[in-house]
């Protein structure tokens, strides 16, 4: 999933955005969470791109049509339940606000319809940047990355694994700071794969994402201030 994505990011910066959508749907299909990629190489109101990331999926499916819903396994009944989706409990800022406010009727679905929200207005907004740059596109699919994590606060460090080429894409920038929170702060997550937790699980994820929050601010924090440097300078 995440060489695929690459790939396909690579492809858009070289000027060929239509074949890097091609390959960032299959990324997508190996694992959705490649998919956010997308709004960065989307040009507004381009057709062709979506749809040939849907004629994509549609063609790789046509070898499991005959199982019908099938094809998505475990996932629908068995993962999203093992992994406390539908009861909220694997939602990390949705167990802070349960642990302050306790729990409520229809808490998940909020949670779930603010995230969706939240997701496709950052999509949105990078989708119609007027900058772009190899740079800008590089740091923009970092951002939805990082947002895809912090709401769906994974319970195992290989989900992490998407993020790490971008420290080295991103270099000594603001944009890596809570990056690099996000990849070595996933070691915490290691003692899920134990058989005995030496940490709880809610305070691994605090200390993991509210690092990646405090370091997401303090890098937002310091390219403002370098903007407003420059324009000064201007």
């Amino acid at each position: 999933m995440a060489a695929l994505m690459l790939l396909g990011i690579w492809l858009a910066v070289l000027g060929r955005a239509q074949y890097g959508a091609l390959v960032i749907g299959l990324a997508s299909l190996v694992k959705p969470f490649a998919a956010p990629a997308l709004a960065a190489i989307w040009r507004p109101w381009d057709w062709k791109m979506p749809l040939a990331v849907i004629v994509t999926v549609l063609v790789c499916y046509l070898p499991y049509v005959s199982v019908g819903w099938g094809v998505f396994g475990f996932l629908p009944g068995g993962y999203v339940s093992e992994e406390g989706l539908l009861s909220g409990e694997g939602f990390w800022l949705l167990s802070l606000w349960r642990l302050a406010f306790g729990e409520m009727r229809c808490d998940v679905a909020c949670y779930a319809v603010l995230a969706i929200a939240l997701l496709l207005t950052l999509s949105f907004c990078v989708a119609f940047r007027r900058e772009r740059t190899a740079g800008t596109t590089l740091t923009d699919v970092n951002m939805l990355l990082l947002a895809v994590l912090l709401l769906l606060s994974p319970s195992y460090p290989w989900y992490f694994l998407i993020i790490v080429p971008f420290l080295a894409l991103l270099g000594n920038t603001p944009a890596s700071a809570p990056t690099w929170a996000a990849s070595i702060g996933a070691l915490l997550l290691t003692n899920e794969t134990e058989s005995t937790n030496n940490i709880p699980w809610l305070i691994a994820k605090s200390l993991l994402f509210g690092s990646i929050l405090i370091c997401w601010a303090l890098s937002l924090w310091a390219a403002r201030a370098k903007r407003s440097s420059t324009e000064e300078m201007a």
